[in-house]
């Protein structure tokens, strides 16, 4: 009996965390829709990123309550959670190129640690790919283009050439630590 009223517990508040999800996803579909995002502004970019990071998070927290449910509930929410995400996926990757062509026009000059952002963003092209490699065919979900996805990664390769790196200051502060503790020894 007590079981049964946790599983039910955790349905409900698994459906509560669907219901934001696809409230996310529908905010971010509207964001690209209206041009939000994709402009050639980078802290736009990175904003619609993380909003689209954070999306993730949620849908991943509901994919890791479904085995609560039966297994007929469990398979057609996961197959709803996959066409989510896979639209939201579409979203990114097209935002992405969107976003890397007009930047690129503009020659605008990169802030300070882009490079790193967009390293970050080349990773997930990976992620993209092993995500539809295991989930892709099983869960009937339109494939990329593989002309998308090369335009994206190279437009994605040659913003990061011109992006600026956070400076390494592992080394400094290890040797400003050796330093620092032999004047200390030397005090006492």
């Amino acid at each position: 009996m007590r079981q049964s009223a946790e599983n039910a517990r955790v349905r409900r508040e698994t459906l509560r965390l669907l219901a934001q999800v696809e409230k996310q996803g529908l905010a971010i579909a509207e964001a690209y829709r209206s041009g939000h995002g994709v402009s050639a502004q980078f802290i736009d970019f990175k904003r619609f990123i993380e909003k689209v990071d954070h999306f993730y998070v949620f849908i991943d927290l509901v994919e890791e309550r479904l085995p609560g449910f039966d297994d007929d509930k469990r398979e057609a929410l996961t197959r709803h959670l996959a066409d989510i995400r896979w639209r939201i996926i579409v979203v990114e990757v097209d935002t992405t190129q969107i976003f890397l062509v007009r930047i690129g026009e503009t020659h605008k000059p990169w802030p300070l640690g882009s490079r790193e952002f967009l390293q970050r963003r080349l990773g997930r092209l990976g992620e993209i790919a092993a995500y539809y490699d295991s989930f892709g065919e099983q869960q009937q979900l339109t494939p990329l283009s593989d002309v998308m996805l090369r335009a994206v990664e190279e437009l994605l390769k040659q913003q990061i050439d011109r992006a600026p790196a956070l400076a390494d200051f592992s080394d400094n502060a290890a040797s400003y630590m050796a330093a620092s503790k032999r004047t200390e020894d030397m005090t006492l």
